[in-house]
C-alpha cells in the first residue's frame, strides 16, 4: 500500500517533496473534478514556467435548489416522512448530477492524459455525488499511466478507510472539511505554482 493520508493544512510540505524527487524535470499536473476548481476555468493555467504545466478540468457540477432545499428538510426535520422522502431524492439528484460531470471530465481528462509526455501528476476530487464512478477512474487511469502520480482529495464526510481498498493506485489523500472541495483543489493547484 502507497497511500499516504494528509490534512489540506499539512500538505505543502509534501509538494515540497514532490519537486524534490522530479529533480528539476518537467512536469505535467491535471486537476480534475466533477465540480470546478475555484477560479480556475477548464484549460491549461498560465504558471509562467517552463518545467510546470497546469491543466483543469472542471465538470461544473450544477448547484441544484431543490437538492439543498431537499437535503436541508431532512436534517431539520430527520423523522418527518415527508422530508425523509425529500432528502432521498435530493440525494438521488445530487448522486445522477454527479456521475453525469464526472463521465464528462473523465473523458476529457483521459484525452489530456494520452497526450502528455512528462512527468504526470494528477488530483482528483473524490466527493459524495460521484465516489464509485470517480474511484473507477482513478482505477483506470493507474492501469493506463502506472507511473502517475495520483492525488486524491476529499471532504471528511468520506472516512480515510473507504479509500483503503485503492491504496496501491493513490500515493496521496488530502482530507478537507470543506464538502466539494472547490477552494482545497484551488490551494493545492497554487501551492504547485508557488513551489515551482
Amino acid at each position: 500500500m502507497r497511500m499516504k493520508v494528509f490534512a489540506l493544512d499539512h500538505f505543502q510540505d509534501e509538494i515540497l517533496k514532490v519537486k524534490e524527487t522530479l529533480n528539476g524535470k518537467k512536469v505535467q499536473i491535471l486537476f480534475t473534478t466533477y465540480n470546478t476548481v475555484s477560479d480556475y476555468p477548464t484549460g491549461r493555467v498560465d504558471t509562467g514556467k517552463d518545467d510546470l504545466e497546469i491543466y483543469v478540468e472542471n465538470g461544473n457540477m450544477p448547484r441544484n435548489p431543490m437538492v439543498v432545499i431537499g437535503l436541508a428538510m431532512e436534517v431539520n426535520c430527520p423523522f418527518h416522512p415527508i422530508a425523509q422522502a425529500m432528502g432521498r431524492q435530493a440525494t438521488n439528484q445530487m448522486k445522477q448530477d454527479g456521475e453525469e460531470a464526472q463521465k464528462k471530465v473523465s473523458t476529457r481528462a483521459a484525452q489530456v492524459l494520452n497526450e502528455a509526455k512528462k512527468n504526470v501528476i494528477i488530483v482528483v476530487y473524490v466527493g459524495l455525488s460521484a465516489f464509485m464512478p470517480v474511484l473507477e477512474f482513478i482505477k483506470r487511469v493507474s492501469e493506463e499511466h502506472p507511473l502517475a502520480k495520483i492525488i486524491a482529495v476529499s471532504c471528511d464526510c468520506n472516512n480515510p478507510r473507504d479509500f483503503m481498498p485503492h491504496g496501491k493506485e493513490i500515493d496521496s489523500l488530502v482530507m478537507t472539511s470543506e464538502c466539494g472541495g472547490r477552494q482545497a483543489m484551488k490551494t493545492i493547484l497554487e501551492g504547485f505554482r508557488k513551489a515551482w
